[in-house]
């Protein structure tokens, strides 16, 4: 499994994370429906994640654009929540992070959102580097 395809996984596992379960239950249902393994990069993107949601959901908060974090779709938020968590958590270089993030939003046909994470990201991320 590539670096993406793991991304992909958790970012639908992060998706499912937002209709609520724990993250176990989110990773056995998925286990057992998967025909692939589910990838360690995959597991640690998505157990990371949800580790520090509140401080990912913080900063999204802050940063929305003239949206109320409710009004966030489910798809924007997986890919902000993941976009974020490689931002701050891991050495993935902002770029690729940044990236990855708006490919997700593509694939899954959420092109009006490409824009909007890019710059909450962005945001995020010049906040990052500006507060070390």
């Amino acid at each position: 499994m590539t670096r993406h395809e793991s991304r992909v996984t958790a970012f639908c596992l992060l998706f499912e994370y937002s209709f609520g379960g724990t993250p176990e239950e989110i990773l056995a249902n998925a286990a057992e429906y998967r025909e692939e393994k589910i990838s360690a990069f995959a597991n640690q993107l998505f157990l990371g994640a949800v580790g520090e949601i509140e401080k990912i959901d913080g900063l999204i908060k802050q940063f929305a654009e003239n949206r109320t974090f409710s009004r966030i779709g489910k798809v924007p938020l997986a890919a902000l929540r993941l976009g974020c968590y490689e931002l701050l958590f891991t050495r993935t270089p902002a770029e690729v992070a940044i990236n990855e993030a708006l490919e997700l939003c593509r694939e899954f046909n959420f092109e009006e959102s490409v824009s909007y994470v890019n710059g909450v990201l962005g945001k995020i991320n010049s906040s990052r580097e500006q507060n070390g």
